[in-house]
């Protein structure tokens, strides 16, 4: 063989093994990631705790809050005025107040009770037309509840009915019969159907 042939067969064959090392280099990158993983293998499965816990809701309690809003009256003085007039001492404006109560739940069966205190600006004047001298005012200063309440619990959300006793401070003036000004308390009941959530 001479000299020329066997450069000629060295050059060859260092450009074929160039050529495999490339190749070799190229899958060992490629590789990884045409294969799933071991883990993937070994059928993975999420640690225990990995997942958020869904939150236990219960209406056990007892509970403190406030309330504030918008409140109307409808006070007629049919019975108790001298101009023998129809009077009616219709009002609108703020309440405000605070609650106290405790629940019980049972299952799905929640029992409880409240107390409310609010005060109002609940104020109404009515000028007699017969006599125009004559005014009748009323003023609610002060509304008090106590209820019981009995619901169904579904979830977050507790639909609830409650009655009881309401009572409020009633300020009157401008009737005779009454002197210049008196004020009775004035009591009822209260009920009602609710859903809050």
């Amino acid at each position: 063989m001479s000299i020329l042939a066997r450069d000629r067969l060295t050059i060859k064959s260092t450009r074929s093994m160039k050529l495999r090392f490339i190749t070799l280099s190229a899958l060992i990158a490629i590789a990884p990631g045409l294969v799933p993983s071991s883990s993937m293998a070994d059928g993975y499965t999420r640690p225990p705790g990995a997942c958020a816990a869904v939150p236990f809701i219960g209406w056990t309690d007892f509970y403190v809050g406030g309330q504030v809003g918008g409140a109307w009256s409808a006070v007629d003085w049919a019975n108790a005025n001298v101009t023998g007039e129809r009077v009616n001492n219709d009002a609108s404006g703020f309440i405000g107040g605070g609650q106290v109560g405790y629940n019980k739940q049972f299952g799905n069966l929640v029992l409880g009770a409240e107390a409310t205190l609010s005060g109002t600006a609940l104020s109404g004047d009515f000028r007699s037309t017969k006599p125009a001298a004559w005014t009748y005012s009323t003023d609610i200063s002060t509304i008090a509840t106590v209820t019981g309440r009995q619901g169904f619990a579904v979830d977050q959300w507790l639909v609830y009915a409650k009655a009881g006793w309401a009572g409020g401070h009633v300020d009157v003036s401008g009737i005779p019969l009454l002197g210049p000004t008196a004020s009775p308390s004035a009591t009822g009941g209260t009920d009602g159907p609710s859903a809050p959530g």
